[in-house]
């Protein structure tokens, strides 16, 4: 740029200054505005910021449409911060009618051209659909870019992208920073939802869900508004008071003319113990937050006709599934994805699964997870152990268990016994006892967590104390064999019997197999025999062999090779090694 150039840009941006000083007598300020207007050919800089005056009213009179000229001005001469300007009045409809896809153009060329200042609302653009595709890695994309000089108005969308794994892999604590960077009403709004979920640590903070969903409100969120509804009706931070929030839910119908108040209105009518029943009442409130476009409201409809019938409507479950779907809700996606697999049609139903999951729907990502953890192709395993960690963030108990024994056998990640321990620890921390069996189980074999029997030992009893099956099976065996505890043969019965009425076949086997063999109890054919026919019944296949062996010995039963050989070819499939070698003395 020549030398004489920069010096009137330098002049201009001083006479721009000085239009904005509150005293300025009307000559210099004529004077100043007529050498701003003198040069405007000179430079795109100086033609886009003669714009600004007109956008702003600085030095002249207001007017959108003399700014909207100026900046298109400099745009033909691919001025970045012009298209910016441009895309960003189409965007918000500021002296024209919103046009998306003419802001999308202007905005996707600015930020092409190097202009951050346009990534904001391209990112938004690519977050909503606006003008062009949804696209979450692009919207993420561009609200770091944007971050980099708008960190208040980014924070938020960068928080939101974490918040539901939009780009990004969902991460609570990552959320909860950005939205804390800068406070506005919807950033309180998500940091109250953190706190009301435990999506921290776990533990849901009652107090700051409340206060950070009441400031959030005060601020006008509208969706924080009717949750401050939800804690008055649950107890949540604040004393409990259902009158209250039933009126809440009214003022956000009435004077708020807020769709989801209906769909909360609705839910409490049909679902909550705390006030009475009014199934018809509930249904006028919901279809009327549907007729308001709730997406909420179009979700209850749809799992009351799926689930709070006698029999499934599927069809009118199916209509406001897909009016949810056309508001983007990510759990209408996977119920709808639900009703088609029961319908049989698989291939609509797995596009819905996924669109369910690019949405965020947790629901759907613990469904194929779950189907696919197991698959034959690695990249199916993979994909389905990402997203049980993802779900994981939330403190899912499940999705907790799940990654752990992911970890534990290898699938769809390294084995890492560590990390197994780590995630069962955590699963049982949220309640989910099945994990006292794995972590009792790494205790005993593990030589990278270190061998520990007593260690082993209080697991299995802490499982079994929760009635899970495969804990209470390993005390027993504990207390039989002497394994971390003394020996107490009458106290391993015990917990054989308690297995046996959880559903254990193995149970039957081993309370079987101790009459059978008479050492700890007086020798007895006909009791052994009887829990080898409820293992029988069980499916066990050992209990199986033995009823074979009782029919081809006549013990306890008369001797019959046929039904012997019955017994032999059953436990045979079910994996029973020596009912073969029998098999073959047989034939």
């Amino acid at each position: 740029m020549p030398d004489t150039v920069l010096k009137i840009i330098e002049d201009v941006k001083k006479n721009y200054i000085l239009l904005q000083e509150p005293n300025l007598h009307k000559d210099d300020k004529e004077e100043a505005l007529n050498f701003i207007l003198s040069h405007q050919n000179d430079d795109v800089y100086i033609t886009d910021l003669i714009g600004d005056m007109y956008y702003n009213g600085i030095g002249v009179e207001k007017s959108y449409r003399k700014a909207l000229s100026y900046y298109k001005s400099s745009a033909k001469k691919n001025y970045a911060l012009s298209m910016y300007h441009i895309g960003d009045m189409y965007f918000n409809g500021i002296g024209v009618k919103k046009d998306y896809s003419k802001s999308y153009k202007y905005l996707s060329k600015a930020v092409k051209l190097g202009c951050k200042e346009a990534s904001l609302d391209l990112g938004v653009s690519y977050l909503k659909g606006l003008g062009t595709i949804v696209s979450f890695n692009r919207a993420f994309k561009n609200f770091t870019l944007s971050q980099e000089i708008n960190s208040k108005d980014t924070s938020f969308y960068i928080g939101y992208c974490y918040y539901m794994g939009y780009g990004v892999y969902v991460d609570y604590k990552e959320a909860y920073k950005w939205f804390k960077k800068y406070e506005n009403k919807d950033s309180l709004y998500y940091m109250g939802l953190i706190h009301l979920n435990g999506y921290l640590d776990g533990k849901p903070d009652y107090k700051l869900a409340y206060k950070y969903l009441s400031e959030a409100s005060g601020l006008g969120n509208k969706d924080a508004f009717v949750m401050v509804g939800d804690c008055y009706l649950n107890g949540y931070g604040v004393v409990k008071d259902i009158s209250r929030a039933i009126e809440i839910y009214r003022e956000g119908r009435e004077e708020l003319k807020h769709p989801f108040s209906y769909a909360k209105t609705g839910s409490l009518y049909l679902y909550n113990d705390d006030v009475e029943h009014n199934i018809k009442l509930g249904l006028k409130m919901l279809k009327k937050g549907a007729d308001l476009k709730s997406d909420i409201a179009m979700l209850y409809l749809g799992k009351y006709y799926l689930y709070g019938l006698k029999r499934p409507n599927y069809k009118t479950a199916k209509k406001y599934f897909i009016e949810g779907v056309s508001l983007k809700n990510p759990d209408c996606l996977y119920y709808l994805s639900l009703i088609e697999e029961k319908q049989k049609d698989k291939v609509n139903s797995q596009i819905h699964l996924d669109e369910a999951i690019n949405l965020g729907s947790i629901d759907a990502k613990l469904k194929y997870a779950q189907t696919f953890i197991t698959d034959d192709r690695i990249q199916r395993r993979n994909k389905a152990f990402r997203y049980y960690n993802e779900v994981s963030k939330t403190f899912n108990k499940d999705a907790l268990y799940k990654v752990a024994v992911c970890y534990l056998r290898g699938k769809g990640v390294s084995k890492d016994s560590l990390k197994a321990k780590d995630y069962f620890i955590e699963a049982l921390r949220m309640g989910e006892a099945k994990s006292c069996y794995y972590l009792g189980y790494l205790y005993e074999t593990s030589d990278v967590i270190g061998k520990d029997l007593s260690c082993a030992f209080k697991y299995y009893e802490e499982g079994s104390s929760y009635n899970d099956l495969l804990s209470t099976l390993k005390l027993a065996d504990f207390y039989m064999t002497g394994k971390g505890v003394d020996v107490d043969s009458s106290k391993a019965i015990e917990l054989y019997e308690k297995a046996r009425e959880l559903g254990s076949g193995e149970a039957c086997y081993s309370l079987g197999m101790i009459y059978n063999d008479g050492k700890i109890v007086e020798k007895d054919f006909d009791k052994a025999k009887d829990y080898f026919l409820d293992g029988d019944s069980k499916g066990n296949a050992d209990c199986q062999f033995m009823l074979g062996y009782y029919y081809y010995k006549g013990y306890s039963l008369k001797h019959d090779n046929a039904k012997a050989m019955k017994y032999f070819r059953l436990a045979a499939v079910g994996g029973n090694r020596d009912a073969k070698s029998f098999l073959n003395e047989l034939n």
